[in-house]
């Protein structure tokens, strides 16, 4: 128990001479032996869940494994509030005056499987009204208990029950103190249903007499005493007319690692004494009590109510040292007086008897424990189907049951039926293992025939499917749907009024009659019929392509059935082209004025009004031609570059390709193949400044034709400029470049300066005017320059650089000139700004030297600062800017320098980098 004093101060006091944190003893298990529990679970299986305890405490260690391991709506610990001088939303029991809370929180509700809480399926608030030192005043206690109740229907299970294990030594009286401030939140409290429970004190030994320390004199709470494992009064409690007393010595629970064994896992266990062990034993117990109460249907449960149960089933207790009896909580009497007996028989002797069935009749029971599983038997009244059907109400919704007819088939889906015969005696069982809660048994009597469908229609929906509909018969168990000369097509469940009928023959009429059925007979429809749309004819099949001369193709294939004709379709190379349209029945088609010895491809298509199907394509091959092609004519040569020349030539006839050969120094040489219908050919890797000669070979199967030899000079000159080149940053790090069509190129080098010298970081094509350069560091200036290259020689536009823009900060750099600003920037900010330093060390390629620095400490200076070396920097510089702003806001723009250098320029190699809330940093080389 947490003492007080009258004052108002209280602080964390209870019985030790039992505490050990080694061998543990007793177990909770045992204080559930001594109150019936143990039976009671077993039998009934209440947890607790759906409600929440309030715990007004020390706090509770909410990361302890056997509290569910944390602190919020997943957790089993779903809030709380610390009262204390903290005033914050994290009730954890601190040490070093903690551990109290924790304990009484795994006496409600731990999950641990050696030490079980009463209800371990509970939720937990901790509203914690000692400090570390385990301090408290009765205003943070009343501050707990107004918050109960704004908060009490705040989390996904209410709030049900208080727990104070709280009490002032200093009182022992069967009246409240004048100084009492609690009282009207405990009104507030018990008028809102809630169940609180309060440690009787620790002090009779004080005393010895009858009294009840503060607040567990008041009349709007339950007092709670304690008893040892044997079940009589502990030497410590103080106790008075009207307690309930439970196990509180030497209980063993939950507590904080950090008074444990301090190994860093959070599942330890000691044992402690005293009222406040006894208490929320207590509050755990009325949470089962509440629930058993709303499993059988009770509504507006208050204090009292469970109270008078506790009252009413316990056991009486002799103590001989106030020469009074006093109630020891026994709940196994408890639940049992709340869970109606059995009503009917649990196996077939004792089943009970509903008479001679032949109608409806409803039957409404109780399975009141987890095994409890009830038995009817009835005698069948006339010859039929009956059918069961039921479902069970739980304290947290209704689920399945399990329906059984004894010595036949069972369901689970909470309905049954089965056939029966006048006359017989039939037996059935309801259960649902693992639960327990309320049901009606319905069971329905049905031995006529079901009326019969009517307003059967029929439309067909398809080439192959056909859907019936008919109204609902009465007092039908299903349907099936016949097909004349077929016969039974499906079986459909009661209720059911439309059908589709598929895999039916296209264009063709169907009859059908709808069954509705029952366990007294069936009942039919008149035959109706229907009919099946018009379908798409299938696809020719069948088809073959022969060869008839070098000009045409002979195609066959089978007829389709049901088309109103054939479309015929060639494959250009590029698409489809339909060659020809043929009428219905239509099984062949010469495909004329083909290329000779070429592969072509066909498809047949069969159409009508529904819509076309097509065979898979098939190719054929024309024949070679008997004639060799004509001669190519209008040969035309152009010198393109140092190394190109492009050669034209008219078309021939006939050819199946073309050859292209060059006389040079090495005699005459094939260089080149054109496929049939080409009429250009660009000769590359020719020797510049030189004359060369090609002739043109047109060829098929029968012959070749060839071209006069032609001439034409290769320039000696390199290619033109490319230049200017464009650069456009696209990203913080994409550059696009882009620049004019030189003459004479062979392809083009793209090249960047890379600090040191420059990189090539493409080569592209003749012809090609554009380039984007990814992977770029942001907020850095880039230069490129570009080549137009042939055998000859390359031609580089001037290197032009451009900047990246900031990656996430939106500033833009640029390169200034060599002796002019190394670097400046303007910041946002409206509060003064202090520089705590800049360095500039300037370094040649072989060693560093010359550091020049310069400090400014807390001095406001303008929005835009700048450092310059009047004396130019050396070849290679390196310089870094650190500046620390006033204000946390993020700088908007940033300039390196302000004037373009000249190549090759300058390279930012530091990103702009935040190295705190208030500075920057850039690093950068120069080349001059």
């Amino acid at each position: 128990m947490m003492t007080a004093q009258p004052a108002g101060d209280f602080f964390l006091d209870y019985i030790v001479e039992d505490q050990r944190y080694g061998e543990l003893s007793p177990f909770l298990t045992d204080a559930h032996s001594l109150t019936g529990l143990d039976d009671a679970r077993a039998a009934y299986g209440f947890t607790g869940a759906g409600q929440t305890v309030a715990v007004i405490d020390s706090g509770i260690a909410y990361d302890h494994d056997a509290l569910g391991g944390g602190l919020g709506v997943s957790y089993r610990v779903v809030g709380g509030w610390d009262f204390t001088g903290e005033n914050d939303a994290d009730p954890y029991d601190d040490a070093p005056g903690g551990a109290h809370g924790t304990h009484v929180a795994g006496i409600i509700g731990s999950d641990d499987s050696t030490n079980q809480g009463v209800a371990p399926g509970v939720d937990l608030v901790a509203l914690r009204v000692f400090d570390d030192t385990g301090a408290g005043y009765f205003s943070w206690v009343e501050n707990a208990l107004q918050w109960v109740h704004d908060n009490r229907n705040s989390f996904e299970n209410p709030i049900t029950t208080v727990n104070l294990s709280i009490g002032t030594p200093g009182w022992n009286s069967d009246s409240i103190p004048g100084w009492a401030m609690l009282e009207d939140e405990f009104a507030q409290l018990e008028a809102d249903g809630i169940f609180i429970a309060v440690a009787a004190g620790n002090s009779f030994t004080d005393y010895n007499t009858t009294g009840l320390s503060y607040p567990a004199v008041s009349p709007y709470v339950v007092a709670v005493a304690s008893v040892d494992d044997d079940g009589a009064m502990s030497y410590f409690s103080q106790r008075d007319v009207g307690v309930i007393a439970a196990p509180g010595r030497g209980i063993t629970s939950t507590i904080p690692d950090y008074v444990g064994d301090q190994n860093g896992l959070n599942d330890d266990f000691g044992s402690m004494s005293g009222t406040s062990m006894a208490t929320p034993y207590v509050a755990g117990s009325s949470v089962l009590l509440r629930e058993a109460l709303q499993l059988v249907g009770t509504a507006n449960i208050t204090q009292d109510m469970i109270y008078q149960i506790m009252v009413d089933t316990a056991d009486d207790i002799y103590d001989p040292a106030t020469t009074a009896t006093y109630k020891r909580l026994n709940m196994q009497a408890a639940l049992d007086s709340i869970v109606p007996a059995d009503e009917y028989g649990d196996d077939v002797l004792g089943a009970y008897n509903l008479g001679t069935l032949s109608g409806s009749q409803n039957i409404a029971g109780m399975l009141t424990t987890l095994s409890d599983a009830d038995y009817f038997t009835f005698t069948a009244g006339q010859t039929g189907t009956v059918t069961f059907s039921s479902s069970l109400t739980t304290v947290t919704g209704s689920v399945g049951v399990t329906l059984q007819h004894v010595g036949g088939a069972s369901s689970s889906s909470g309905s049954l039926s089965f056939a029966v015969v006048s006359g017989q005696t039939y037996s059935v069982a309801i259960s649902s293992p693992g639960e327990l809660g309320s049901y009606t048994l319905a069971a329905a009597f049905s031995t006529s025939p079901p009326t019969r469908p009517g307003s059967v229609t029929l439309s067909g929906t398809s080439s192959s499917e056909i859907t019936i509909t008919w109204s609902d018969s009465a007092g039908e168990d299903g349907y099936r749907v016949h097909v004349y000369g077929v016969g039974n097509l499906a079986t459909l469940a009661a209720g059911t009024t439309t059908y589709t009928a598929t895999g039916l023959n296209t264009n063709q009429a169907y009859w059908f009659s709808i069954e509705a059925y029952n366990g007294g007979g069936s009942s039919y429809s008149a035959w109706t019929s229907g009919a099946t749309l018009l379908g798409r004819p299938d696809a020719p099949g069948g088809v073959t392509v022969a060869t008839a001369s070098s000009s045409q193709l002979d195609l066959s294939w089978n007829d389709s059935g049901g088309e109103d004709g054939y479309r015929v379709y060639r494959w250009t190379g590029s698409g489809s082209q339909m060659v020809a349209a043929l009428s219905a029945n239509t099984t062949s088609y010469s495909a004329t004025g083909l290329d000779a010895a070429k592969t072509h491809w066909f498809t047949v298509g069969a159409y009508n009004g529904a819509g076309s199907n097509f065979s898979a394509w098939t190719s054929g091959t024309t024949s070679a031609n008997a004639d060799p092609p004509t001669m190519p004519t209008n040969v035309n040569l152009s010198a393109l570059s140092s190394s190109r020349i492009q050669i034209t030539w008219g078309d021939a006839a006939r050819e199946d390709g073309y050859r292209i050969y060059h006389w040079g120094s090495g005699g005459t040489q094939l260089i080149g193949t054109a496929v049939a219908g080409s009429t250009s050919f660009v000769a590359t890797n020719l020797q510049a400044g030189a004359n060369h000669w090609f002739t043109i070979e047109a060829h098929n199967s029968a012959g070749s034709a060839y071209t006069s030899w032609q001439s034409a000079s290769t320039p000696s000159v390199v290619p033109t400029s490319a230049g200017p080149l464009s650069l456009t940053p696209a990203s913080s790090s994409q550059i696009d470049l882009s620049w004019n069509d030189a003459d004479w190129e062979d392809g083009y080098w793209v090249y960047r300066w890379n600090g040191s010298g420059s990189e090539m970081v493409a080569s592209l094509a003749a012809g090609v005017t554009q380039y984007s350069a990814t992977g770029l560091n942001a907020e850095q200036t880039h230069w490129f320059t570009v080549g137009a290259y042939n055998s000859v020689g390359a031609t580089f536009t001037a290197w032009t650089g451009v900047a990246t823009p900031a990656a996430a900060m939106g500033m833009s750099l640029s390169a200034g000139p060599k002796t002019q600003t190394a670097v400046a920037w303007t910041a946002e900010v409206s509060a003064p700004r202090a520089v705590d330093s800049y360095a500039v060390p300037t370094a040649t390629p072989e060693s560093e030297s010359s550091l020049r620095r310069t400090d400014a400490v807390d001095t406001a200076m303008s929005s835009t600062e700048s450092l310059s070396d009047e004396n130019g920097l050396s070849e290679l510089s390196r310089s870094i800017a650190r500046h620390r702003l006033g204000s946390a806001q993020p700088l908007s723009e940033m300039v390196f320098g302000s004037e373009e250098l000249n190549w090759p320029g300058a390279e930012l190699i530091g990103a702009t980098s935040l190295l705190g809330p208030h500075s920057i940093e850039l690093q950068w080389i120069e080349k001059v």
